[in-house]
């Protein structure tokens, strides 16, 4: 059975005249995929759902998403939302 690194090894071993070696269509499949789940992986990015936490204790310093009217105010200040989906939601989320 042949391992990953026999096959780096016997790509050093066959290199060109000019002792560079070349890089195969396989090994670039294997750094762009790599380099895709690295850069895939940045934790700075925030959801939507942070950036909706944030704007509410903005706007209220105690925000208690059970009550309706903060509920309200803050699904239509930071979601963009109307008072009918926002009622409708914060009703759903259990604000009275």
């Amino acid at each position: 059975m042949v391992g990953v690194a026999d096959l780096f090894r016997r790509g050093s071993q066959a290199g060109s005249r000019s002792g560079r070696q070349r890089l195969r269509p396989w090994e670039l499949i294997v750094m762009a995929g790599l380099l895709c789940g690295v850069t895939g992986c940045n934790n700075e990015t925030s959801d939507a759902a942070t950036e909706s936490q944030k704007c509410a204790h903005r706007q209220y310093a105690s925000y208690d998403p059970k009550n309706m009217k903060q509920c309200v105010d803050v699904c239509i200040t930071c979601e963009r939302g109307s008072m009918t989906t926002c009622s409708t939601s914060c009703t759903m989320k259990g604000a009275k």
